[in-house]
């Protein structure tokens, strides 16, 4: 059995998404101490941990996580490989909350904030044509849908959600397109994740679904652009050439959530010291509201 087919065994109660994403990580570490291909037994795991205490603070936490992992799914001890993720983590947690931008950050975010993402997608909508003719006039439309979606919302990336039925959809209920995220990175711990699409999208996600050219037979809200489905991968590279090409900086969904994070921080800052105030969290808020 071939350790990616040992991995997968091992760890069927994990998202699908998340096993690709740790097998992506560990091939990654596996590539950067010469080896093409995950090797099937655990030697390189001895190897690791000098490896990367070398790496960024950011790369040691992904890399050591998924580190764990492959010692996990060989049966390993990773006691080493552990104390590298928790302290790594814990050290990251702690950066995080000084909320200062990273290196990667300031060169990456815009001088506009996130402000700067929906005057970027409001370019590419005042250019799209008006009916698809054909896939090139769909990807334009998908392009300007996407800088669009994710300018007022940042969930992760959306690569599987589905249009109508679906753990993962995207339905029309009356007016407003609601986007059904029931399988994602917390729902475990959070729940599933409920988000009403803004107005301003409603026109754009009808053309989305409704003018899909007759090569795309499949039911997934994204497309490549031969037809297929768009996969995770896919979707994080498109944005960020997307970002690249209206922004003059490419980046994904991470830096968009940190952009949005970054604007909401003042109205944050007034919920947290209101909640302080009260005594109580969030959810317990609801029992004291009375309209």
């Amino acid at each position: 059995m071939t350790f990616e087919a040992k991995f997968r065994k091992k760890n069927k109660k994990i998202a699908k998404s998340s096993v690709v994403t740790y097998l992506a990580n560990i091939r990654r570490i596996t590539k950067a101490l010469g080896h093409k291909e995950i090797p099937e037994g655990p030697a390189w795991l001895k190897k690791a941990p000098q490896w990367l205490r070398k790496q960024k603070l950011n790369t040691k936490k992904l890399l050591s996580a998924a580190s764990v992992k492959a010692a996990q799914a060989y049966g390993e001890e990773h006691k080493v490989l552990s104390k590298i993720m928790t302290d790594s983590t814990e050290q990251y947690d702690k950066e995080r909350l000084k909320q200062k931008k990273t290196k990667r950050e300031k060169v990456l975010m815009p001088g506009e904030g996130y402000e700067a993402v929906r005057k970027a997608a409001a370019k590419l909508v005042a250019q799209l044509p008006a009916k698809v003719g054909s896939m090139r006039d769909y990807m334009q439309l998908q392009d300007a849908w996407l800088l669009s979606f994710y300018s007022r919302h940042t969930p992760r990336l959306i690569s599987d959600v589905a249009i109508g039925k679906g753990v993962n959809r995207i339905q029309k209920k009356g007016a407003t397109w609601v986007l059904t995220l029931g399988k994602h990175k917390t729902s475990k711990s959070s729940g599933k994740s409920v988000i009403r699409l803004d107005k301003s999208l409603t026109k754009l996600t009808g053309r989305l679904v409704n003018e899909r050219p007759v090569s795309i037979k499949h039911n997934m809200l994204l497309s490549a652009a031969r037809g297929g489905t768009m996969s995770k991968s896919a979707l994080s590279q498109r944005l960020t050439k997307l970002s690249a090409k209206t922004l003059g900086r490419g980046f994904s969904t991470q830096i968009m959530r940190v952009l949005k994070a970054t604007s909401q921080s003042a109205k944050m800052k007034a919920v947290r010291e209101y909640l302080a105030e009260m005594g109580h969290g969030i959810q317990e808020e609801r029992k004291y509201v009375a309209k």
